[in-house]
């Protein structure tokens, strides 16, 4: 999360396209698989097109929601409390929390 400007993506790769997946922003892009010269042209357009779109519904949708930062935060949060106050287990347990820590010494070697 230091790298600026702050971003956290995924792409999954197939036969008939890519997602684009934004999940700094909570957005993604579906681009269709099909090759042409004219795809080849339109392409970096298209897709442009497409993040725009998909950016200015989610822009849309957390307005309506009035959700500023963090898709899922609240959820989150009220989870916890939830289990705290029932001695359930945490949305997040131990043994993710212990998993996470593991692969970010290994990255941090």
């Amino acid at each position: 999360m230091k790298v600026r400007p702050t971003i956290c993506s995924f792409r999954i790769f197939g036969a008939d396209g890519t997602i684009h997946l934004d999940l700094f922003h909570g957005y993604a892009v579906i681009e269709p698989g099909g090759v042409s010269r004219l795809r080849k042209m339109i392409h970096p357009f298209d897709l442009a097109v497409r993040t725009l779109s998909a950016a200015a519904a989610n822009l849309g949708r957390r307005i309506i929601q009035w959700q500023p930062a963090y898709p899922g935060l609240e959820r989150l949060v009220a989870a916890f409390y939830q289990a705290v106050r029932t001695g359930a287990e945490p949305p997040i347990t131990r043994a993710d929390a212990m998993a996470v820590a593991r692969v970010r010494d290994l990255l941090t070697l």
